[in-house]
């Protein structure tokens, strides 16, 4: 039964397919004079615009104290305040997507359109601006700014859900292990533990960032169980990466479309047991951009069914270093990078290249002290330049590859190349238009067989 009452501070509410009738009982709830809500089903508030973020924390406050959580409905329109959810199980709902939650003009310091700090809180159904334009942060660092996000989540197992976020200062949506100057509960949770379980489906992000603070659009630092999928990240000016792991394990990040100028997705910092799959990453453009990026002690990584695309300016498409370990990349297509399409080094181990496309671009390239690493069963169309280079590297497995140039002068200076290649085993390729295998005079116990070359 649906029914009025007052909930705090506020006005009536009449939302599609829930319009407040005569017949409808009142019923007071809170201090009669304050925010009058129609409530239905015990547990759904529905609010009338405007809204602030008291007459949220009202609402939370009723559907808290007598139930165990519930849903808050916003009508469309604008909103400016700072906003905060701090109970759990609570779900905040916009009408459609023309529901904007967004920061008021002119504020003296960086800030959070919406601080999450409530367990199984959902947010879904709206849209979230940072408002960045008017606000003059200009004096403000890189370190300032970094908790001025579009929505920031200090919690477990919240879901951010059909969300659009615009213009914030920093990331658009970040999950954070604990922040002290938020003064937010748990802040002193111990080293070895993290968010848990916080999950950020189908959304759109576009033109976050600061240009004292470029960040990434969607961010994770210091989780477990983390899901970003099916969003699509559309770089700006200030949008640096389209998804950061930092520190993290059991993360899954599938099925994102991500468009930015310089890396798309990197993890980094101690990320294990993390799957990478069906992601497009397009356009990174400009020298040091990367599709996507493992470093500083990733480990047990599954990278399958990804586009990774870059133009002629892109650096290196996809790169795994500085201890990156037990890592398959398989059945990705992988096209452009003037100076390398994959590249591994920097004592890196067991690592899996596999069933693979690459095309129009420059050499998987295993350097830099990389042990035990497979290439086999990939694909290379229309390269120019070597298709799979080898340096300072020990044990790698070069197999069952089909290399075709796209004509016989481009694959002058030859399709695999072992240079300080050290027991590698070279067999069952095909190549097309190329002199074929090169070994430099510094490579030693290698095994070369069974190859086969052919100009067309």
């Amino acid at each position: 039964m649906r029914r009025r009452g007052y909930l705090s501070m506020g006005a009536v509410v009449a939302l599609a397919g829930c319009v407040a009738s005569d017949d409808n009982e009142m019923s007071s709830i809170g201090d009669e004079g304050g925010l009058q809500a129609e409530i239905i089903n015990d547990t759904t508030v529905y609010l009338e615009s405007p809204v602030t973020q008291a007459d949220i924390d009202a609402a939370v406050d009723y559907l808290t104290t007598d139930y165990d959580g519930g849903e808050i409905i916003l009508p469309d329109g604008t909103f400016a305040d700072e906003w905060a959810i701090t109970e759990s199980n609570i779900t905040l709902r916009g009408q459609s997507k023309s529901t904007t939650l967004t920061l008021p003009d002119g504020m003296d310091e960086p800030s959070q359109v919406l601080t999450i700090t409530g367990d199984d809180v959902v947010v879904k159904d709206l849209t979230i601006d940072g408002n960045r334009d008017n606000q003059d942060l200009s004096v403000y660092s890189k370190s300032d700014l970094q908790h001025a996000d579009g929505i920031g989540i200090y919690a477990d197992n919240c879901t951010i859900r059909n969300v659009d976020v615009y213009r914030a200062q920093s990331h658009s949506i970040i999950v954070w292990r604990w922040n002290n100057d938020l003064g937010v509960a748990n802040a002193s949770l111990p080293a070895e533990a993290g968010r848990f379980g916080n999950r950020i489906v189908d959304c759109y992000v576009e033109d976050n960032g600061h240009a004292n603070n470029p960040r990434a659009s969607l961010d994770s630092v210091e989780s477990q169980r983390t899901i970003f999928r099916d969003n699509e990240i559309v770089g700006g000016e200030h949008t640096i990466v389209g998804i950061t792991i930092h520190t993290g394990d059991d993360i899954t990040i599938r099925g994102n479309h991500i468009n930015t100028e310089q890396l798309g997705i990197q993890l980094h910092s101690g990320v294990y047991d993390a799957v990478v799959d069906g992601n497009q990453i397009y356009s990174n453009t400009g020298v040091g951009s990367k599709g996507l990026m493992l470093y500083n002690d990733t480990d047990n990584i599954k990278i399958v069914n990804n586009t990774i695309e870059g133009d002629d300016t892109a650096t290196i498409l996809v790169s795994f270093e500085d201890m990156a370990s037990n890592v398959t990349f398989a059945h990705n297509t992988v096209s452009g990078g003037n100076y390398g399409a994959l590249r591994t080094y920097d004592d890196t181990q067991n690592i899996k290249i596999l069933n693979n496309t690459f095309i129009d671009g420059e050499r998987v390239r295993v350097a830099g002290g990389a042990t035990d690493v497979q290439i086999r069963g990939n694909e290379f169309i229309d390269y120019d330049f070597w298709a799979i280079n080898t340096e300072d590297a020990t044990g790698v497995q070069i197999q069952n590859n089909r290399i075709e140039h796209s004509s016989e002068t481009s694959g002058l200076s030859g399709s695999i190349v072992l240079d300080n290649g050290y027991d590698c085993l070279v067999s069952e390729n095909v190549i097309v238009n190329s002199q074929g295998i090169f070994e430099g005079p510094n490579s030693t116990g290698n095994t070369i067989r069974d190859n086969h070359s052919y100009t067309r």
